[in-house]
């Protein structure tokens, strides 16, 4: 409305002109500074966990924003329990991925911001299921995190945390973070198991582990460029690994994985038109059962990739050896060059992309998916709520992140279950969920003893005289006598020894307001 007001009516009115750019920065910066609850970034993360923990007044078992700190490397992991509970009610697709330029360097490395997306199919429904801001990178700092928010996953909804499907980039420390932490296996027992599952559909794996279509394709394009192929050729290798990814079953994509070998491994124009290519007989799992463990010798090294440890990667590498025979065989039948020719293009998809086959592709799973929903929580968070600023404290980047996390918790409280006790639960625990153990010690019971010395203080002079008179009433009416009540004289002294067990109530209250003279309680027996 104001923008469209004209000049002379604008002039009319009360103007305030606002302060500049740098004075605003200023302000800012004085507020987050007055925030800090220490000048050093681990007391002030310290004192922001503890303030987190007591202000959460409705988790029950997690409580808090902030569940890990480390100093070196730094890494803070972020995660709560109401976020776990809205995904218990409705599990589906997790995306994890990582950005940079959130916070300074505080340490060796520029600490990365790590988010776990619970994927939804409304835009604005997809939450974050749990952050990592760490200084290391590499796949232990990464699936201890996830390790810990399925342990916390398990602790709050009594199950494990078991997602349809999760998606990452094409990074190999989140694949094997991912493989770790939450498909509970390996990336080659994983790559097994899809393999097995193409011949029986009942061994298929229960978490789909799966890469971000839209980044590998980027990737690929980067190294069709990094290889030295024209521009012109660019896009028919393109449309040919787009087509590798649409394929539905292993037989489409064999067929289409031997048009792009043909293309990039024939010299001449003539060879790249050649109707038929000799068929290799790959179709058979035989191979698997007959052939010999590959080891890992040192004049070897090949056999130490996944290419050849995995059975996507040796299936694929004999069609490539069928493609080269045939052309082999057929010759050059003309000198005109093929502007497709690029044999590193083939060496670059076997050893780190046809391996990965079942992440990628749809023969397992009949869809392609994106990283979109983690891409736009990044997006949110640099654009929105940190507005530009890539240098702020590790306190207060995670401030800002508590409080996003605040906000999306204003939806209605969703109803808990009551957490159960005892020691059958945790007995049963121990047996079907290892990783939910910890070691403790068995509490000190001392109310099981049933007996108590005392000591007696020395007899006066005249005990014997006063042993003869005659017995007086010493025990409480309605009850009987202590089971033992001794009186022994050994050097002067006596030593009383009065038997208190849970089944003389009455004796062991007379003995506690004072009873009768033990003296008279022997001559009494």
């Amino acid at each position: 409305m104001l923008m469209q007001a004209p000049d002379c009516e604008l002039a009319d009115g009360n103007i305030t002109e606002a302060p500049p750019r740098h004075i605003l920065r200023q302000a800012a910066h004085e507020r987050r500074v007055a925030e800090r609850h220490s000048t050093n970034w681990t007391e002030d993360l310290a004192a922001t966990m503890a303030i987190s923990r007591a202000e959460d007044l409705t988790s029950k078992v997690v409580k808090g924003g902030i569940h890990l700190i480390g100093r070196a490397p730094v890494v803070v992991h972020l995660y709560r329990e109401h976020f776990f509970r809205r995904y218990h009610l409705a599990p589906r697709t997790l995306h994890l991925d990582a950005t940079g330029s959130v916070t300074r360097q505080v340490g060796e490395k520029r600490p990365y911001l790590y988010a776990l997306i619970a994927e939804s199919p409304d835009t604005d429904r997809s939450f974050p299921l749990a952050h990592l801001l760490a200084e290391s990178h590499n796949v232990p700092t990464i699936a201890h995190f996830l390790a810990q928010v399925a342990h916390g996953y398990k602790l709050v909804t009594r199950v494990p945390l078991t997602p349809p499907r999760v998606v990452t980039d094409f990074s190999w420390a989140l694949i094997h973070a991912v493989s770790e932490a939450i498909v509970k296996t390996t990336t080659e027992a994983y790559l097994e198991a899809c393999w097995q599952s193409l011949t029986d559909p009942t061994k298929q794996p229960k978490t789909l582990v799966s890469l971000c279509g839209a980044h590998l394709l980027h990737s690929f394009a980067h190294t069709l460029k990094s290889k030295g192929v024209a521009a012109e050729a660019r896009p028919g290798f393109m449309w040919l690994f787009a087509s590798m990814q649409q394929a539905t079953s292993l037989q489409t994509l064999d067929t289409t994985y031997k048009r792009l070998c043909v293309l990039a491994l024939s010299r001449s124009k003539c060879a790249v038109e050649l109707p038929e290519v000799t068929r290799v007989d790959y179709g058979t799992d035989d191979r698997q059962e007959t052939e010999a463990p590959l080891e890992a010798a040192e004049d070897a090294p090949a056999r130490r990739t996944y290419r050849a440890r995995t059975a996507f990667g040796r299936h694929f590498e004999d069609i490539t050896n069928g493609v080269k025979c045939s052309l082999q065989t057929d010759g050059e039948a003309s000198d005109v060059p093929n502007k497709y020719f690029c044999p590193g293009l083939v060496e670059y998809l076997l050893g780190a992309v046809m391996p990965l086959t079942p992440l990628w592709s749809q023969v397992i799973s009949a869809a392609v998916v994106t990283n979109a929903a983690v891409e736009s929580h990044f997006k949110v968070v640099k654009k929105q709520m940190l507005q530009g600023r890539t240098r702020l404290q590790p306190g207060d980047f995670v401030r800002v992140l508590l409080k996003d996390t605040a906000a999306r918790m204003k939806a209605p409280l969703i109803p808990s279950r009551p957490v159960l006790r005892g020691r059958k639960r945790k007995a049963a625990e121990g047996l079907f969920h290892p990783e939910t153990q910890e070691e403790c010690w068995a509490k000190r019971r001392t109310s099981d003893k049933p007996t108590c010395w005392i000591g007696a203080s020395p007899p006066p002079s005249d005990w014997w005289h006063r042993a003869r008179a005659a017995p007086t009433q010493c025990w409480p009416c309605c009850s009987t006598r202590p089971r033992c009540c001794e009186v022994d004289s050994l050097a002067g002294s006596t030593v009383c020894l009065l038997m208190l067990t849970r089944r003389q109530p009455a004796v062991t209250a007379w003995w506690r307001h004072g009873g009768a003279d033990l003296t008279q309680c022997h001559q009494g027996r």
